[in-house]
């Protein structure tokens, strides 16, 4: 089977969503493949207070890092459970909502060191273009958009939160806009919901424009590999339905398929590190820039109590309670311990390593696209990790 699109996009998640339903606007045609399914597949996607029980569900890759040398003491085998979602908008159909852009100073950063267009004042145009922002407090902030597609709320307030608020301006922080000009202070969470459900880049982006005769979107299609001739991406190599594809580009291959799914297929067109692309005999091209670096985000949490208050909560039954699935892959008896803490009202502290030095990599485990990819944060492996973690307690 041969067929010819003007681009592909590798992945229908958070950004291939967006780059199907943009680049659509015109008579280009577009085709996304998809590895899951539709995210409509299961009601949880939509539900604001629901997104914890799509993991380890088949909305999930159900990724694991392999076993841990300088972290996850308290983890099965050591091993990281890396929640990543399967399906129409990928980890935007999954995640909590939280809508927060980064740091102005990373993006300087990245345009530093060579990204051009990636310097805050640069991508600022495109942050309000793509929100609708509707929190009062922030109307007519010069950082804020009003005319975009993803809508922007203040998240459901609670009574802790009203006291979180209150503890921080006692010690000095001052409550800001954390997608505003500074990110020093108390933010109140904002959320991408719509109406009481998830906008994220399917539902508000792709869904509307799925109507576009010039747009074909393929679910649970596995995309084996790239199809390379000379320097160039002419298409790729997919499987649906136990049946195998080639379909080409006349212009480009998009790749949007993750954090992980993305270099696993890189790698598995023969688009990574030489020696061990020749290990595995998969045919490789000269690529020095190309290593497999994984740098991600580390954090610690801290359980605390506080004293009963009249508080909101969402009555839904689970099927699998989300406290229990959240701590399934801790030994049991760390697990025990987490469960027993929540006997009483509780809430967790989190402290997030920004700027990590240890750096990982992603790598096949086989030849066989079908078999995940090795997966190695390598978390602490820079002793300048611990120290930041420690002074930050």
């Amino acid at each position: 089977m041969t067929i010819n699109f003007v681009l592909i996009a590798v992945g229908g998640g958070s950004a291939g969503s967006v780059l199907a339903a943009r680049l659509t606007e015109d008579k280009t045609s577009v085709l996304v493949l998809e590895a899951g399914g539709s995210d409509l597949e299961n009601e949880a996607t939509v539900i604001p207070g629901a997104s914890a029980t799509l993991l380890r569900t088949k909305q999930d890759w159900n990724f694991h890092s392999v076993p841990q040398k300088y972290s996850s003491f308290a983890m099965e085998n050591k091993q990281i459970y890396l929640a990543s979602g399967k399906m129409l908008g990928g980890c935007g159909s999954m995640n909590a909502m939280v809508m927060i852009r980064g740091s102005r100073h990373d993006y300087d950063e990245w345009a530093k060191q060579g990204c051009k267009g990636w310097s805050y004042k640069e991508v600022l145009p495109y942050f309000k273009k793509m929100e609708t922002m509707k929190i009062p407090a922030l109307s007519g902030s010069p950082y804020r958009g009003t005319k975009g597609k993803i809508v922007v709320t203040p998240k459901y307030t609670t009574t802790l939160e009203f006291f979180n608020r209150k503890a921080a301006s006692e010690i000095g922080y001052r409550s800001v806009d954390c997608n505003g000009y500074s990110q020093i202070g108390y933010c109140p969470t904002q959320a991408n919901i719509k109406n009481g459900e998830r906008c994220s880049s399917t539902t508000c982006y792709l869904r509307p424009v799925m109507y576009r005769r010039n747009l074909q979107i393929s679910l649970n299609s596995y995309v084996t590999k790239v199809l390379i001739r000379g320097k160039r991406a002419i298409g790729v190599q997919f499987v649906k339905g136990g049946r195998k594809y080639n379909v080409y580009a006349r212009k480009e291959v998009i790749m949007s398929a993750g954090a992980f799914g993305s270099p696993h297929i890189l790698l598995l067109s023969g688009v990574g590190p030489k020696m061990h692309l020749r290990k595995l005999k998969v045919c490789y091209y000269t690529t020095p820039l190309v290593d497999g670096h994984m740098f991600d985000k580390l954090d610690k949490t801290s359980p605390s109590k506080y004293a009963d208050s009249q508080d909101i909560f969402v009555p839904i039954a689970y099927e699998r309670p989300s406290i229990v699935n959240a701590y399934s892959n801790y030994i049991d008896k760390v697990q025990q311990e987490l469960l027993n803490r929540t006997t009483d009202s509780s809430f967790d502290v989190s402290l997030l390593l920004l700027h990590p030095k240890s750096k990982g990599y992603v790598r096949l485990a086989t030849a066989n696209p079908l078999r995940q990819p090795l997966l190695d944060p390598r978390f602490l492996a820079n002793p300048h990790d611990i120290e930041m973690l420690l002074k930050s307690k």
